[in-house]
């Protein structure tokens, strides 16, 4: 059966319907873009052609952020907990600072950590440096 779920992700105002077949199991939906609700001024631009390349962007940017904080969290213990099942995550005293510049599908994430007991070091901004650059490419992230 095909179901229809909103998404507003914590990386903009964009409100995104999207359906998958809830009959197929977890790891085999494919979640389409069904239409946009509301579309924030960052991503009311002409370079974003349709209802599938808005979600397709909007999508890539949230993981963006996460896959960066993940990486981040694995490569310096300094920033992690350690869940009861083994997970990592980051430390509930660190916050994880994001926000994105720019409109449509040239925004560029800026990040920092942050702690009453933390210190951001250069170490972990060049980690952020190489993980963005592999991962996503140059100047798709910027260090605060």
């Amino acid at each position: 059966m095909i179901h229809k779920n909103i998404w507003s992700p914590d990386t903009c105002e964009c409100q995104i319907e999207f359906e998958f077949d809830d009959e197929l199991p977890p790891e085999s939906r494919e979640h389409k873009a069904s239409k946009v609700i509301k579309k924030c001024p960052a991503h009311s631009t002409t370079d974003i052609i349709d209802h599938h390349d808005h979600y397709d962007t909007v999508l890539k940017e949230n993981k963006r952020k996460n896959i960066l904080l993940g990486k981040m969290v694995e490569a310096h213990p300094e920033l992690a907990k350690i869940g009861p099942d083994g997970s990592k995550n980051l430390k509930d005293d660190i916050d994880y600072i994001h926000s994105f510049t720019g409109t449509g599908k040239n925004r560029v994430l800026e990040v920092e950590f942050a702690g009453q007991n933390f210190t951001f070091l250069k170490k972990h901004k060049d980690k952020i440096k190489e993980i963005s650059d592999t991962e996503f490419g140059p100047n798709k992230v910027v260090v605060r």
